[in-house]
């Protein structure tokens, strides 16, 4: 995990790593604010994602992010800073496209391309070296709410169990998995290449 600063151009930030820690120029990094709520009296921390981290420049210690706001965050009534500031955490991702590994609707991996594609996870495992990381599976908005919901979650479990049962560098204790259905797009459901872009795998590193 990393730093955000904000720089002086717009919406250009600093970042406190660069190709020493495998950020690369095109790679898209999630951005992360660990918030303090309060419930039942006590309070706890709450990490929640502020949008993403597009990478711009990279050097050696330092690399430079173009910021895109998550949707729905302006609504966001626990975020009160809707832009980055120092401190938040900016974390790996790879996202893959989930029609490249399953049919429409179906969570049974095609076993023609799985291992092409899930190798480019063992890969991005090399180059972060987490202590832990989770796959999420997210949908469009097409079809009914709660279905989208539990393809998502059963998409994430097949991938987890594949990796786990295929490659030695993931350990059960180091990975979960989870299903968002089609709460979280990262562009508007309003045409087939949106839908199909928001129809997608993400490999999230955690530690």
């Amino acid at each position: 995990m990393t730093k955000v600063v904000p720089a002086a151009e717009g919406r250009i930030y600093f970042i406190d790593r660069g190709i020493d820690a495998s950020i690369k120029v095109g790679d898209v990094l999630n951005v992360f604010r660990d918030i303090q709520v309060r419930s039942a009296g006590s309070r706890k921390s709450l990490r929640v994602q502020l949008g993403t981290m597009a990478i711009v420049s990279s050097e050696t210690g330092v690399s430079l992010g173009r910021f895109i706001p998550a949707a729905g965050l302006d609504e966001d009534p626990m975020i009160r800073m809707k832009t980055p500031v120092k401190n938040d955490l900016v974390i790996p991702k790879l996202k893959i496209d989930a029609s490249v590994l399953f049919d429409a609707g179906a969570a049974t991996l095609q076993a023609q391309v799985v291992k092409e594609e899930l190798d480019k996870v063992v890969d991005f495992v090399r180059s972060f070296s987490p202590s832990k990381l989770t796959i999420e599976g997210h949908t469009d908005s097409d079809g009914d709410e709660g279905a989208n919901q539990t393809l998502s979650e059963l998409r994430a479990e097949m991938i987890m169990n594949y990796l786990i049962n295929n490659y030695e560098e993931i350990r059960p204790a180091m990975i979960t998995a989870r299903g968002y259905g089609e709460t979280r797009p990262i562009v508007t459901n309003d045409t087939p290449e949106n839908r199909a872009l928001n129809r997608r795998i993400e490999i999230v590193v955690l530690e």
